[in-house]
């Protein structure tokens, strides 16, 4: 459907990022990272190892989708998608900063059950979904 890059988000005002993000800021920051057990955001850490980059996990939560909240209102770090960080962006005083180290963008994809592949309400639902981004995409452009 589309192409995704992580970013990091610290608290708007965290004094360790004032002039942006850094190799040793970013190791020695406190992370918060949602539970990679069975998720494909372990890359991250895998990626990050291959860098030698170990991060210091602080803090575990069971999805990204809380991990925007806990940094506006801390000095930990955390590495998210970019587009979970923009939508956060306008609404929490979090600060988007690009990785010390790049990771390669990565696909995100729509996966269904082959027994559900002509399955008219499925067919419909995918459609929406590509149609959705599709036109997403357009706007960006």
């Amino acid at each position: 459907m589309f192409h995704e890059r992580y970013v990091c988000i610290v608290r708007a005002r965290h004094p360790k990022f004032r002039s942006g993000m850094t190799l040793e800021a970013f190791k020695k920051a406190e992370h918060a990272v949602a539970d990679a057990t069975g998720m494909a955001h372990a890359v991250i850490d895998r990626f990050l190892a291959r860098h030698r980059v170990k991060r210091n996990v602080a803090l575990r939560v069971p999805g990204l989708h809380v991990l925007p909240m806990i940094v506006a209102n801390s000095d930990l770090l955390a590495v998210v998608p970019r587009r979970l960080a923009d939508a956060f962006a306008a609404r929490v005083p979090v600060r988007v900063l690009p990785l010390p180290v790049a990771l390669p963008q990565y696909g995100i994809r729509i996966h269904w059950h082959e027994r559900y592949h002509n399955d008219p309400a499925i067919r419909w639902m995918r459609r929406a979904f590509v149609d959705l981004f599709s036109a997403h995409r357009r706007n960006l452009a």
